[in-house]
């Protein structure tokens, strides 16, 4: 079985889907996440409560970056559809999906840190 180091995974940054720039210095990447909706099919005869499948939502996302303004203001003042694409470290899945920023957040703030900024977005579409 395979394992993935999370080390050289990469994450690129477009206004239009088309053509990617790689985000510098990002410490963390956590989904993006897939969401299988649920109905609720209980009835006044059921002894249980029953679901169906609903329809798929392609979730959230987050990353941390040591903020670099120079680099990171696209990203937050972003405030319109964006596209991002992740790369897996082997090179072997690119998964790329359009979003909208939900969050931007300073962090690391202290005595021997590092300026973080913490990044939210939310999925629009399919990740293809």
């Amino acid at each position: 079985m395979a394992v993935l180091a999370g080390e050289g995974c990469t994450l690129g940054y477009s206004a239009d889907g088309t053509s990617y720039s790689a985000i510098a210095q990002v410490v963390s990447i956590d989904g993006p996440s897939k969401v299988l909706g649920e109905v609720e099919t209980t009835n006044l005869g059921s002894t249980t409560r029953t679901y169906r499948a609903g329809l798929p939502e392609s979730g959230t996302m987050s990353f941390q970056v040591y903020y670099d303004p120079a680099t990171h203001s696209t990203l937050e003042d972003a405030t319109g559809e964006i596209y991002l694409q992740l790369t897996m470290s082997d090179g072997s899945s690119t998964y790329s999906f359009p979003c909208i920023r939900t969050g931007f957040s300073y962090g690391g703030m202290e005595v021997d840190g590092n300026v973080t900024a913490d990044v939210e977005v939310r999925l629009t579409g399919d990740i293809t």
